[in-house]
C-alpha cells in the first residue's frame, strides 16, 4: 500500500521568538567564551546567532548584532581566563580578526536572504491583501448581480402582467370588432331586404294603384264632350302624369331591389343600371366587361351591385364630372370591379357613409376596396374572392 506523503512543512519562528534565541545564543557563546582560555576559538560559534538573526526579519537587528557579536570575539581575548599552556600571542588576535571578518562574510547573505525574504512577505501580503479586495468585490458584484436579477425579475413579472393585460385588450377589441362586423352584416342584410320589401311593395301596391287609376281615367275618357277642349287638355295632362309615376315608380322599385339581378345576374344587371344611370344623370358612362359573365354567389353580386351604385351616385353627386368609366374583369380567384371619373376629386380623405358602406360590404366578403383620388378624378377598386361560379345556362 502506497501513502503519499506531502512536502515536509519548513519551520517557522516569529520574529520576536527569533530575537530571544539571538539573545541567548549570543549570552551562551559569550559565557562560554569568556570562560574558557582566551586561546580556545569558540567565537565561531557566534555564527549560529548570525543565521538565528535572520529569523527576526529586521537588517537593523541583524547588523547591530554582528557588530555585537564582532565585540564580543575580541572581548573573549580581553575577559577571559588566563591560558593553561602558554600567552596570547598576535596569532590569536590574527584568529580572532578572522573570525569577525567571517562573521561579517556570513551576515552579508543572510542580509540579502532577508531583503528577499521581506520582499516575498511584503508581496505575498500584497497579494493577500488583493485577494481579499477581490473577495469584496466579487461579494459587491455578487450582491449586485442578485439585486439587479431580481429587478430584472419583478419588470419580468411585470412585463408579463402587461403583456396578459393587453392580450385581454386585444381580445375584447377583437370580440369587440368581430361583433360589430356581424351587427354591420346584419344591418346591411336587414337593409337589403328591407329594399326588396320596399321594391316589391312600390311595386306591386303604388305600381298596381298607379296601373288602375291610368285604367280609370282611359274609361273616363268616353264621358268627356268632343266639343269639350279643356276638359280633353286635362285628361291628357292626367294621363301623362299617370304614365310618368308608373314610369317613376317601377325604375324606383327595380333600383330598390332588381329583379333582373337575382333571375338574370350580373351580366345583364350592370348593362341596364348603366343605361338607366346615363339616362338619369346625363354622364356619358363606359361600360368594360366580360362577354357570357358566369353567374357568381348571390351574396357576391348582390355586393358587387351595391358598390357600382353606391360609386356611380357618388360620381353623381360629388364628382362634377361629365364621364365615367366602369370595369369588370376577372383575375386569377378575384374579380375587380372598378369605376373612375375625371372629376374634381375628393376634398376631404375622410370617408362618408357611403364610402364605409362599401368598404364594409367588401370586408364581409374577405375582399377589399381602395380608392384613388386626385386632380384628374376618383377611381374607386373593389377586390373581391370568386366563390363557386356556375354558368348561366345552369342557372
Amino acid at each position: 500500500m502506497i501513502v503519499a506523503r506531502g512536502k515536509p512543512k519548513s519551520v517557522q519562528i516569529s520574529p520576536g521568538l527569533a530575537r530571544v534565541l539571538v539573545c541567548l545564543a549570543a549570552a551562551i557563546v559569550a559565557g562560554v567564551d569568556f570562560l574558557l582560555p582566551a586561546n580556545i576559538n569558540i567565537a565561531t560559534f557566534y555564527v549560529v546567532s548570525i543565521v538565528l538573526a535572520g529569523w527576526t526579519r529586521s537588517v537593523r537587528w541583524l547588523w547591530i548584532s554582528t557588530a555585537v557579536f564582532v565585540l564580543l570575539t575580541f572581548g573573549g581575548l580581553v575577559l577571559a581566563p588566563a591560558p593553561v599552556v602558554q600567552a596570547v600571542t598576535w596569532i590569536d588576535w590574527l584568529n580572532r580578526t578572522m573570525t569577525a571578518l567571517a562573521l561579517v562574510v556570513v551576515a552579508v547573505p543572510v542580509h540579502l536572504r532577508l531583503r528577499n525574504l521581506v520582499s516575498l512577505e511584503r508581496s505575498i501580503v500584497e497579494i493577500k491583501q488583493a485577494e481579499l479586495q477581490l473577495q469584496e468585490n466579487r461579494k459587491l458584484l455578487e450582491r449586485r448581480v442578485e439585486e439587479r436579477t431580481a429587478a430584472l425579475a419583478r419588470t419580468a413579472d411585470d412585463l408579463k402582467k402587461e403583456n396578459a393585460s393587453r392580450i385581454h385588450v386585444e381580445q375584447e377589441l377583437r370580440e369587440s370588432e368581430r361583433s360589430l362586423r356581424e351587427l354591420s352584416t346584419q344591418l346591411l342584410h336587414a337593409q337589403d331586404e328591407e329594399r326588396r320589401h320596399i321594391g316589391r311593395e312600390l311595386h306591386d301596391g303604388l305600381g298596381q294603384c298607379l296601373a288602375g287609376l291610368k285604367l280609370t281615367l282611359h274609361f273616363l275618357e268616353g264621358a268627356i264632350p268632343p266639343n269639350d277642349q279643356a276638359a280633353r287638355a286635362r285628361y291628357s295632362e292626367c294621363m301623362e302624369l299617370s304614365d310618368q309615376a308608373i314610369s317613376q315608380i317601377r325604375t324606383l322599385s327595380h333600383l330598390m331591389y332588381p329583379p333582373l339581378l337575382e333571375k338574370m345576374g350580373l351580366e345583364l344587371a350592370i348593362p341596364w343600371y348603366v343605361r338607366g344611370f346615363e339616362q338619369r344623370s346625363g354622364i356619358q358612362t363606359k361600360l368594360d366587361m366580360p362577354e357570357n359573365l358566369q353567374r357568381l354567389s348571390q351574396e357576391l353580386e348582390l355586393t358587387l351591385f351595391r358598390i357600382l351604385q353606391e360609386a356611380l351616385t357618388n360620381v353623381h353627386r360629388h364628382s362634377g364630372s361629365h364621364t365615367a368609366e366602369v370595369n369588370l374583369r376577372l383575375a386569377e380567384g378575384a374579380i375587380l370591379l372598378q369605376v373612375k371619373d375625371s372629376g374634381a376629386g375628393m376634398k376631404t380623405q375622410s370617408a362618408g357613409v357611403g364610402l364605409r358602406s362599401m368598404q364594409e360590404r367588401a370586408k364581409q366578403l374577405g375582399g377589399t376596396l381602395e380608392v384613388a383620388s386626385g386632380a384628374a378624378g376618383t377611381t374607386v377598386t373593389a377586390t373581391l374572392p370568386c366563390g363557386a361560379a356556375q354558368s348561366a345556362s345552369a342557372s
